[in-house]
């Protein structure tokens, strides 16, 4: 059966044309259009509403010459916006039109692209190319460039994908520890180095010098930009080699200022063209990438492939690409990375290390990549039709704030999986005590998750639910959940994954084991297998509940009214445990 693969193309419309993200979507578009067939055919979507130059679209043409381009008129955000339905249903109709035949499969290349509305039509598979979660794991330092309502309300098209191809392990594992997702709807593809071919142009308006440490970076947080200077400074006062350090990309005046003021000497080559990048790579005596964290890499992999000594942060990643190849430093120390800067300059062991170089450029390949592309979207899981709606439990889940520092988080991380099995309704609780503040907003409040405060959770409210589930942590005392969870019989998850577990946990078993369905240590891995097991633990309990309820649920269910429930409760709570602590009586209404 013919399948188009069809491809959002609008992030070569943007100045993410210059930067990774556009560069990774035009190579991987690139080598799918060589597969382009009679069996196959490949599309890019390009919006007639963005101003481009003619000559963009030129070079795709000449990149990609396999490729049909499908220009659209579609909207645009206005002062920002995540998803329009005028957008999905224009894009849909369009598709409908041009492509008669075959079965169709949508690719979002740029998910978080936001002066663009990236979505999903209603009429092919969904598949989503991923790149990292940066902005959500450096919330403190980039949540002003990611407005929560644009940035966090796209994390529905992650939840909607039927398949995600990221381009590293590391992007892919992070996926699964955020959102819980379905580890065989993630593939890694991986990626390579840049290969349109370039004639290398030196820069005009710019003195380099012979001997340079190229460092192609960017003007943020994660770039750890002000150590890879500290430590270029240590190495250059201390060995006092004429060897440069030169930034790429755009600097604002301050952030300039604030290198400057660390080392005066530093070079900045502001935007460079794709031939000056080249040429500045061709003549490097080192590459320096010293990001504290990076969804792959691409500027390792072309230094890879000109045979450049590399020096990289210790981060996954670089692990994940090689732990033998690369010059490698501790990214919060500047005088490990003097070392790994003296060591490379020098050519200290290269030549063993260069020995690996193969075996990255072996795996990292635009054609392994296309194959790997290829196998995801041939994929059975793709192949089974829509499910059919059913009638599904009604659940309310009584959880801390997922937004909270430390623990908490786990609400978040199993609501993909819950809400594809229960009609859930999350009651937040955000008055946690102690050192316990918002960290970050949870994603949760802006995908159309039901959210209530945890003081709208009482009685009236338990009545309506097939079960209550209460998830427990070391910020959860003193707390309403905890004075909830000893009196109302439900499903406790405790999450033991926390050092220092707050000894009042122990109080909490002991006391819900006498009234609740079932209490469950949970240690917060984030393990799809126990996560499965787990909601299969849930059904059995409200079948059970059906069957055999506690004394406490015959009360509640069978009273009038709150007060007569509250009264009759008190009368079989024990006023003290077995310690002679004090437990709570009447502070359920």
């Amino acid at each position: 059966m013919l399948k188009n693969i069809i491809i959002d193309g609008q992030i070569l419309q943007t100045n993410a044309w210059y930067r990774g993200m556009g560069k990774y979507s035009l190579q991987l578009i690139r080598t799918l259009s060589k597969l382009s067939h009679d069996e196959l055919k490949v599309f890019v979507i390009f919006n007639d509403n963005i101003q481009t130059e003619e000559e963009r679209f030129k070079e795709v043409q000449m990149l990609c010459p396999g490729v049909s381009p499908l220009h659209y008129r579609l909207p645009l955000p206005i002062n920002g916006g995540s998803r329009s339905k005028t957008y999905q249903s224009v894009l849909s109709n369009k598709i409908s039109k041009d492509i008669l035949e075959g079965e169709n499969y949508f690719l979002i290349t740029s998910l978080f692209t936001l002066d663009i509305f990236v979505d999903y039509p209603d009429n092919c598979h969904k598949l989503l190319l991923f790149y990292d979660l940066t902005p959500l794991l450096f919330w403190r330092y980039l949540s002003e460039l990611f407005p929560p309502t644009l940035y966090m309300a796209r994390f529905q098209e992650i939840l909607e994908a039927e398949m995600i191809v990221t381009i590293s392990e590391t992007t892919r594992q992070d996926l699964l520890k955020v959102f819980g997702l379905d580890a065989k709807r993630i593939v890694t593809i991986n990626g390579g180095p840049i290969e349109i071919a370039l004639q290398g142009k030196k820069l005009k308006n710019l003195k380099i010098p012979k001997n340079y440490i190229l460092f192609p970076t960017g003007d943020l947080p994660h770039k750890n930009n002000l150590i890879a200077v500290q430590g270029y400074t240590d190495y250059a006062t201390k060995h006092n080699r004429a060897v440069a350090l030169l930034l790429t990309s755009y600097f604002s005046d301050q952030s300039k200022q604030e290198l400057l003021n660390v080392n005066n000497k530093i070079i900045f080559t502001n935007n460079v063209t794709d031939e000056e990048l080249e040429w500045l790579y061709d003549n490097a005596k080192v590459v320096l990438f010293a990001s504290h964290y990076e969804g792959l890499g691409i500027p390792v992999l072309d230094a890879v492939a000109k045979s450049k000594p590399v020096i990289v942060s210790r981060i996954p990643i670089f692990e994940e690409m090689s732990r033998n190849a690369f010059y490698s430093f501790d990214p919060n120390d500047s005088r490990d990375l003097a070392i790994a800067i003296h060591n490379a300059i020098g050519g200290q062991g290269f030549s063993e290390k260069q020995v690996h170089y193969q075996d990255i450029l072996n795996k990292y390949s635009w054609p392994n990549t296309c194959k790997r592309f290829m196998q995801a979207i041939n994929s059975p899981l793709l192949s089974i039709g829509k499910v059919k709606p059913r009638l599904r439990p009604k659940i309310a889940v009584l959880s801390p704030y997922p937004g909270f520092t430390g623990p908490g988080r786990l609400a978040e991380v199993l609501y993909y999986n819950f809400s594809k099995e229960f009609e859930v309704d999350y009651y937040f609780d955000k008055s946690a005590r102690g050192e316990m503040i918002v960290e970050r907003p949870s994603f949760l409040d802006y995908i159309g998750a039901h959210i209530l405060g945890l003081q709208f959770f009482g009685l009236s409210s338990y009545r309506y639910y097939d079960l209550t589930v209460y998830l427990i942590d070391r910020s959860t005392f003193p707390s309403r959940i905890a004075e909830l969870a000893c009196v109302l019989p439900g499903y406790v998850i405790i999450d033991i994954s926390q050092k220092n577990v707050n000894p009042k946990i122990a109080l909490l078993t002991e006391l819900a084991l006498k009234n609740h369905y079932k209490v469950q240590k949970y240690y917060f891995n984030n393990q799809r297998r126990s996560i499965i097991a787990l909601i299969d633990s849930i059904h059995k309990v409200i079948l059970d509940r059906r069957n055999n309820p506690k004394q406490e649920d015959l009360i509640i269910m069978r009273a009038k009214n709150n007060k007569e429930a509250v009264s009759d409760l008190i009368k079989i709570i024990p006023s003290e445990d077995s310690k002679g602590q004090k437990t709570i009586k009447n502070r359920i209404i």
